[in-house]
């Protein structure tokens, strides 16, 4: 049996963007078998395998509650009734609601532009996911290679209207910016900019790409404003999955350029940087693949 969870951020005003991060973390080590979760400006939802729904909706209760007599307060939150869902085709359902739900926000065209949905771990942008594709198909007793692609269209399509492109990798990444693998390494491990520093893994997979895209040594550690020694000498390598997840989000603009927050830049306190963040204004282009 499985349950689809949904709290509503009931203060009146959206839940302010440096506290999605936080509650994120705590959903994933309190639900870490869900099948798909997503933290919106006034919501946070999830589908998650459930032996008494009771249990589940107590445990996301405490939560919140902890969260709302916390040290940053984020205000009261409304836990709305758990819906059962006991059929395969119920949680596919479900699944599809949920990833889709960041479409439901001005702005967002596609679920991809959204870094706190699971929906990006699925299509393999995750460095360390929380939910994968390989268990999300065994849970919804589908065996397809393409789980993951005909997932997103299917989702992407509830929330645009028509399928979006699946992200794949693409020889643009060749000419991209240090700004843009900056971008591309905050992206692939949810590194925000109520942080504080930046996650050790965003920088190695900083150095990592960037010397594999052909980027000197030199131009790489004066970015991050260290000296080479010191940068190789702390850096653990990534393993495969994680360059690859960074190298993702690197060929998608939709994937490096979230519309719920500003990732952590790797330059910020250094003069004439500034933080990465999502396109303002209209929607921001997106580097398709040729043919797409």
């Amino acid at each position: 049996m499985h349950l689809l969870l949904s709290a509503r951020h009931d203060s009146g005003t959206p839940l302010p963007p440096d506290l999605a991060a936080p509650l994120w973390a705590r959903l994933r080590l309190l639900f870490p078998l869900a099948l798909v979760a997503v933290v919106l400006p006034s919501a946070a939802r999830l589908v998650v395998p459930a032996a008494s729904p009771g249990d589940a909706a107590g445990r996301l209760r405490t939560l919140l509650d902890g969260l709302r007599r916390g040290p940053r307060p984020s205000g009261p939150w409304i836990l709305d009734p758990s819906v059962v869902l006991r059929r395969p085709g119920e949680l596919e359902r479900g699944v599809r609601d949920v990833a889709s739900s960041p479409c439901d926000v001005p702005g967002v065209h596609d679920p991809l532009e959204w870094l706190f949905s699971t929906h990006r771990d699925v299509v393999g942008a995750t460095a360390r996911p929380w939910v994968t594709s390989a268990r999300l198909a065994a849970a919804s007793g589908r065996s397809d290679p393409r789980f993951a692609e005909r997932l997103h269209q299917e989702v992407s399509a509830e929330g645009r209207g028509r399928p979006s492109p699946f992200p794949r990798l693409v020889g643009g990444a060749l000419g991209a910016s240090l700004e843009d693998i900056d971008r591309a390494a905050a992206a692939s491990v949810r590194s925000v900019e109520a942080d504080g520093e930046p996650p050790a893994r965003a920088v190695d997979l900083f150095l990592v790409i960037g010397r594999a895209l052909g980027r000197p040594t030199s131009a790489l550690c004066d970015y991050l404003g260290r000296r080479p020694g010191d940068a190789y000498a702390r850096m653990a390598r990534p393993a495969p999955g994680e360059v690859d997840a960074a190298l993702l989000c690197l060929s998608d603009a939709r994937l490096r350029s979230p519309r719920d927050a500003r990732l952590r830049s790797l330059r910020i306190g250094r003069p004439g940087a500034g933080p990465a963040r999502g396109a303002e204004g209209g929607r921001h282009a997106i580097d398709y693949p040729p043919g797409a």
